[in-house]
Protein backbone atom coordinates (compact mmCIF):
# COMPACT_ATOMS: atom_id res chain seq x y z
CA UNK A 1 0.00 0.00 0.00
CA UNK A 2 1.35 3.40 -0.81
CA UNK A 3 -0.04 6.74 1.04
CA UNK A 4 0.77 10.00 0.80
CA UNK A 5 0.15 12.69 3.38
CA UNK A 6 0.81 16.20 2.04
CA UNK A 7 0.06 19.86 2.91
CA UNK A 8 2.04 23.04 3.53
CA UNK A 9 4.53 22.85 6.41
CA UNK A 10 2.97 23.29 9.47
CA UNK A 11 -0.14 20.92 9.03
CA UNK A 12 1.29 17.61 11.18
CA UNK A 13 2.57 15.59 8.43
CA UNK A 14 5.60 13.91 9.77
CA UNK A 15 3.86 13.51 13.10
CA UNK A 16 1.05 11.66 11.71
CA UNK A 17 3.25 9.65 9.61
CA UNK A 18 5.40 8.83 12.37
CA UNK A 19 2.23 7.12 14.09
CA UNK A 20 1.64 5.53 11.08
CA UNK A 21 4.57 3.67 10.78
CA UNK A 22 4.30 1.01 12.23
CA UNK A 23 2.99 -0.37 9.37
CA UNK A 24 5.04 1.30 7.10
CA UNK A 25 7.78 3.03 5.75
CA UNK A 26 7.54 6.77 6.22
CA UNK A 27 9.62 8.26 3.10
CA UNK A 28 9.95 12.31 3.93
CA UNK A 29 10.05 14.32 0.87
CA UNK A 30 13.30 16.24 2.29
CA UNK A 31 15.22 13.73 3.37
CA UNK A 32 14.84 11.32 0.37
CA UNK A 33 15.78 14.34 -1.89
CA UNK A 34 18.98 14.59 -0.02
CA UNK A 35 19.66 10.70 0.26
CA UNK A 36 19.00 10.45 -3.74
CA UNK A 37 21.24 13.68 -4.11
CA UNK A 38 18.45 15.46 -6.23
CA UNK A 39 18.61 19.01 -4.84
CA UNK A 40 21.14 22.07 -5.72
CA UNK A 41 21.14 25.05 -3.47
CA UNK A 42 20.01 28.64 -4.84
CA UNK A 43 21.31 31.67 -3.88
CA UNK A 44 18.63 32.07 -0.81
CA UNK A 45 20.44 28.98 0.56
CA UNK A 46 17.08 26.98 -0.41
CA UNK A 47 17.19 23.19 -2.50
CA UNK A 48 15.74 23.23 -5.85
CA UNK A 49 14.46 20.14 -6.38
CA UNK A 50 14.12 18.61 -10.07
CA UNK A 51 10.98 17.16 -10.59
CA UNK A 52 11.99 14.71 -13.58
CA UNK A 53 14.83 13.54 -10.96
CA UNK A 54 12.15 13.09 -8.40
CA UNK A 55 10.00 11.23 -10.64
CA UNK A 56 12.73 8.74 -11.91
CA UNK A 57 14.09 8.03 -7.89
CA UNK A 58 10.64 7.94 -6.96
CA UNK A 59 8.92 5.50 -9.85
CA UNK A 60 12.24 3.56 -8.26
CA UNK A 61 11.39 3.47 -4.94
CA UNK A 62 7.74 2.26 -5.66
CA UNK A 63 8.97 -0.43 -7.90
CA UNK A 64 11.29 -1.75 -5.08
CA UNK A 65 9.59 -1.37 -1.75
CA UNK A 66 5.65 -1.63 -0.49
CA UNK A 67 3.76 0.13 2.26
CA UNK A 68 5.02 3.40 1.90
CA UNK A 69 3.58 6.81 3.68
CA UNK A 70 5.36 9.63 1.18
CA UNK A 71 5.07 12.50 3.94
CA UNK A 72 5.88 16.07 2.47
CA UNK A 73 4.50 18.87 0.06
CA UNK A 74 6.89 18.40 -2.42
CA UNK A 75 5.52 14.87 -3.27
CA UNK A 76 2.23 16.50 -4.98
CA UNK A 77 4.16 17.86 -7.30
CA UNK A 78 5.27 14.89 -8.83
CA UNK A 79 3.41 14.26 -12.36
CA UNK A 80 -0.26 12.35 -12.41
CA UNK A 81 1.22 9.05 -13.60
CA UNK A 82 3.02 8.48 -9.99
CA UNK A 83 0.09 10.23 -7.97
CA UNK A 84 -2.04 7.62 -9.33
CA UNK A 85 0.11 5.36 -7.71
CA UNK A 86 -1.12 6.05 -4.37
CA UNK A 87 -3.93 3.78 -3.02
CA UNK A 88 -5.03 7.37 -0.74
CA UNK A 89 -4.10 10.69 -0.35
CA UNK A 90 -4.40 13.20 1.83
CA UNK A 91 -4.01 16.72 2.20
CA UNK A 92 -4.20 17.90 5.64
CA UNK A 93 -5.44 21.44 6.39
CA UNK A 94 -4.90 23.71 9.68
CA UNK A 95 -6.10 27.24 10.81
CA UNK A 96 -3.54 29.91 10.08
CA UNK A 97 -3.14 30.72 13.71
CA UNK A 98 -1.65 26.78 13.85
CA UNK A 99 0.61 27.23 10.85
CA UNK A 100 1.91 30.21 12.15
CA UNK A 101 2.37 29.12 15.38
CA UNK A 102 4.52 25.68 14.09
CA UNK A 103 6.31 27.80 11.71
CA UNK A 104 7.01 30.68 14.22
CA UNK A 105 8.48 27.99 16.75
CA UNK A 106 10.45 25.98 14.18
CA UNK A 107 12.60 29.67 13.32
CA UNK A 108 10.65 30.35 9.92
CA UNK A 109 11.40 33.93 8.16
CA UNK A 110 8.39 35.75 8.28
CA UNK A 111 8.38 35.87 4.37
CA UNK A 112 8.19 31.84 4.54
CA UNK A 113 5.32 31.60 6.94
CA UNK A 114 3.18 34.47 4.82
CA UNK A 115 4.29 32.44 1.98
CA UNK A 116 2.95 29.01 3.10
CA UNK A 117 -0.42 30.10 4.98
CA UNK A 118 -1.02 31.97 1.49
CA UNK A 119 -0.23 28.38 -0.16
CA UNK A 120 -2.78 26.80 2.23
CA UNK A 121 -5.39 29.94 2.00
CA UNK A 122 -5.46 29.72 -2.31
CA UNK A 123 -5.48 25.76 -2.00
CA UNK A 124 -2.44 25.30 -3.95
CA UNK A 125 -1.90 21.36 -3.18
CA UNK A 126 -5.60 20.62 -3.60
CA UNK A 127 -5.87 22.53 -6.59
CA UNK A 128 -2.55 20.66 -7.88
CA UNK A 129 -4.21 17.26 -7.11
CA UNK A 130 -7.68 18.09 -9.05
CA UNK A 131 -6.05 19.43 -12.15
CA UNK A 132 -4.20 16.17 -12.39
CA UNK A 133 -7.58 14.46 -11.22
CA UNK A 134 -5.84 13.19 -8.15
CA UNK A 135 -8.91 12.20 -5.87
CA UNK A 136 -7.95 12.87 -1.91
CA UNK A 137 -8.97 13.46 1.21
CA UNK A 138 -8.89 16.79 2.63
CA UNK A 139 -8.15 16.13 6.80
CA UNK A 140 -8.71 18.77 8.52
CA UNK A 141 -6.31 18.85 11.92
CA UNK A 142 -6.51 20.47 14.84
CA UNK A 143 -4.23 20.04 18.11
CA UNK A 144 -5.61 16.20 18.98
CA UNK A 145 -3.46 13.90 17.22
CA UNK A 146 -5.84 11.11 18.12
CA UNK A 147 -9.25 12.90 16.58
CA UNK A 148 -6.24 13.34 13.41
CA UNK A 149 -5.45 9.85 13.37
CA UNK A 150 -8.64 8.68 13.57
CA UNK A 151 -9.96 10.85 10.64
CA UNK A 152 -7.06 9.09 8.48
CA UNK A 153 -7.14 5.50 9.78
CA UNK A 154 -11.23 5.47 9.30
CA UNK A 155 -10.33 5.80 5.39
CA UNK A 156 -7.54 3.09 5.06
CA UNK A 157 -9.27 0.35 7.11
CA UNK A 158 -6.31 0.49 9.77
Amino acid sequence: MYLLITGVPGTGKTTIAKELNKKFIVVNDRNFCIEQKLGRENSSKEQEISIPDLSKATLNLINSKKNLIFEGHLWAELPKSILKKMDFVFVLVASKTAIRKRLKKRKYPELKIIENVFSQETRYIENLLEQKKVFFYKINVNNNLKANLEKIKKHINF
